[in-house]
């Protein structure tokens, strides 16, 4: 697998697991481990419980991209290995294209802040970010007290304000 390839497989996981896109040190660690992962799972004769991942050693490292055996704050929020379960995350963005924005004739032109981003992408993403501002609101952490929402002009029809919850005596 070519190093852009790897890290097509990255990008999507993290999309899939986390919803965002992986940092460059995430791509990093993945990358120096891919080796290593690959020849594990053919080494144990892997198969995955997600049949699309099929068997070996590249089955073996998309379940670990995924979050198969992780533990404490590496557990992902979706997927099959969250806790709880759930679905995967989706849609999964395209994966941006690795081409230098091409140079501008006047250097008082900003360059778009994301290549290809698109109003269809920001939309999805604020969906996302409201359907996690419902699911923190639903199960707050009691020692959390505010306000949880997005602001109206985002989007935003959910503003929750919560009260610190009393200590059990």
């Amino acid at each position: 697998m070519t190093e852009d390839a790897i890290r097509r497989e990255i990008w999507a996981a993290s999309w899939m697991t986390t919803g965002h896109a992986p940092n460059e040190m995430q791509y990093q660690w993945w990358l120096e481990h891919w080796a290593e992962l690959l020849a594990r799972g053919e080494e144990i004769h892997y198969r995955s419980p997600i049949p699309e991942n099929g068997t070996g050693g590249l089955a073996y490292a998309r379940d670990r991209l995924l979050g198969w055996q992780t533990g404490g704050s590496d557990i992902p929020p979706y997927g099959r290995w969250a806790t709880p379960p759930s679905a995967f995350f989706s849609p999964v963005p395209p994966y941006p294209s690795q081409a230098a924005p091409a140079p501008t004739s006047d250097p008082t032109q900003a360059p778009s802040p994301e290549p290809g981003l698109t109003i269809a992408d920001v939309l999805v993403r604020l969906d996302h970010l409201e359907t996690l501002i419902r699911m923190l609101a639903a199960d707050p952490d009691p020692r959390y007290h505010g306000s949880i929402g997005l602001p109206r002009w985002l989007g935003g029809d959910v503003a929750i304000d919560l009260e610190p919850v009393q200590p059990k005596r």
